[in-house]
């Protein structure tokens, strides 16, 4: 919050702002609003200059656009498992996890194995040399046009794994 201020606070020509300081919480102004002391020292044409201000301190709730995507159907991305593998799943399931910034939005259990919505087109080139690698399976990526945005095509992409028998 310090280093926000001190982007922030505009100063008159010939002064020099040399600390910015903030007290502890005066007052709570409601449930998302609170008000601290400023405490603003430095030089004004050479001579000493110390100023204290209130201020009120907004607080503002807000979700990351990668929990919004969690939290919803949103998806870039389907890893469809085919046969069924619970060990190839579970593998999936747990990378997903270890990336941090990928998720699966859904999965489906299909009569012939599953599917799994992901959040990220992205993760399937780190995915999919590890699932070659563990499991030796074959793997085929297609896309499939989904919308425009600004003029420019976005596609979902699938990427299918089939496992020998």
């Amino acid at each position: 919050m310090k280093k926000l201020l001190l982007k922030r606070l505009k100063s008159n020509e010939g002064a020099k702002i040399k600390n910015v300081s903030i007290g502890s919480i005066e007052k709570s102004l409601g449930k998302n609003s609170l008000e601290v002391d400023v405490f603003i020292s430095g030089f004004i044409h050479g001579v000493k200059a110390e100023e204290n201000h209130p201020l009120q301190i907004i607080k503002e709730i807000t979700i990351c656009n990668l929990c919004k995507k969690k939290g919803s159907n949103y998806f870039e991305a389907i890893i469809q498992i085919r046969p069924k593998n619970k060990d190839l799943l579970k593998f999936i399931k747990n990378d997903v996890e270890a990336d941090g910034k990928t998720f699966i939005s859904m999965e489906e259990e299909k009569k012939f194995g599953y599917d799994l919505h992901i959040t990220s087109k992205n993760y399937l080139q780190s995915i999919l040399p590890k699932i070659k690698k563990e499991f030796k399976a074959e793997t085929k990526i297609s896309a499939t046009l989904f919308g425009k945005k600004d003029g420019k095509d976005i596609y979902r992409v699938t990427l299918l794994v089939r496992l020998k028998e």
